[in-house]
């Protein structure tokens, strides 16, 4: 995700933020921040103009939640204060609403100033990164600093944030190199090889930590805050558990058969993939809490009936030897 300020949409954002890590386990999920202040004084420098309509005209921030909750705000992209100071920088692509507060004259010009800035954000020599270790913690002004977290996938990988007018000759110039261009299942791939979940998938509002592997997200001595309550009583009463499978077949399973261990349904299949390099058909799935690894089950959906092994995930690489050698 593009570097960002968060909570736009509520008035008045959150100011200073406290981000810690829990666990980092995983290639990517670096850290990474951009000086909001020093953005937009470089998009002064450049183009005063663009600089004047992002401060002059509101952008509207919502965020539609479950249970009927939407929050929204009407707010400058660029604060400032009636003598000129500038105070905040709001910047969120997910959160932005459509633009109804700028006049139709204006309206060209405001995006405009909009791309200029999100280039100048996305210049690699706007950010400092760095990778954070259980334990670590770091503070950022949201009024000020935008922050982001690289992808992972479990393979080692790069992001590469471009202007517009370069990144198709970029894409030529890696394709004439030999890199090839896949497609997000390949993605999803080699993010199942190294057990990643994926929200939607393999974890939905409907699961608690406990039962997808994220218990250690938790903290158990932290004093009261918002869920705690049920999050203690939902420890101890999963319904389900993750699990990897590896699949009797030769290619890759549908997704949604069903899962069965002696003829009684424990379970469904999440998310699954043919892995080349391994030359297995895997999937995650969700089970019955107490299946262990080695246990075998049926498979049975869309016309086909195989059985699958619960191994242990990752399958691929479980040291991390390639991506943190």
């Amino acid at each position: 995700m593009q570097a960002h300020t968060d909570n736009p949409y509520r008035d008045p954002v959150p100011t200073m933020q406290i981000l810690y890590a829990l666990e980092n386990s995983a290639e990517g999920g670096d850290s990474l921040l951009v000086d909001g202040f020093q953005a937009v004084k470089s998009l002064q420098e450049i183009n005063p103009a663009y600089f004047d309509v992002l401060a002059r005209h509101s952008a509207r921030y919502e965020y539609a939640g479950q249970s009927d909750v939407c929050l929204q705000s009407r707010k400058s992209m660029i604060e400032l204060e009636p003598d000129g100071e500038l105070v905040g920088v709001r910047f969120n692509n997910r959160s932005i609403a459509p633009i109804t507060d700028v006049p139709f004259d204006k309206m060209a010009d405001f995006y405009a100033a909009y791309r200029a800035l999100s280039e100048i954000i996305n210049n690699p020599e706007m950010a400092v990164s760095f990778h954070l270790e259980p334990g670590d913690c770091f503070i950022v002004d949201n009024t000020r600093v935008l922050h982001a977290r690289t992808g992972y996938s479990g393979e080692r990988g790069y992001e590469i944030f471009a202007a517009a007018a370069v990144v198709t000759d970029i894409w030529d110039q890696l394709a004439a190199a030999g890199v090839m261009p896949c497609s997000f299942t390949a993605l999803d791939k080699v993010r199942i090889e190294a057990g990643l979940l994926f929200y939607g998938y393999d974890m939905t509002g409907d699961n608690t930590p406990w039962e997808v592997g994220l218990g250690f997200t938790v903290s158990t001595a932290k004093g009261d805050f918002r869920g705690k309550a049920a999050l203690m009583a939902a420890k101890g009463q999963e319904k389900i558990s993750n699990v990897c499978l590896d699949i009797d077949h030769s290619d890759m399973a549908a997704g949604g058969e069903t899962l069965l261990l002696d003829g009684e349904e424990i379970g469904v299949i999440n998310s699954p993939c043919y892995s080349h390099r391994l030359g297995k058909s895997l999937a995650l799935a969700h089970v019955r809490p107490g299946i262990a690894a080695g246990a075998v089950l049926q498979v049975a959906g869309e016309g086909r009936e195989t059985t699958a092994t619960v191994v242990n995930s990752p399958v691929y690489d479980p040291q991390k030897t390639r991506t943190h050698g």
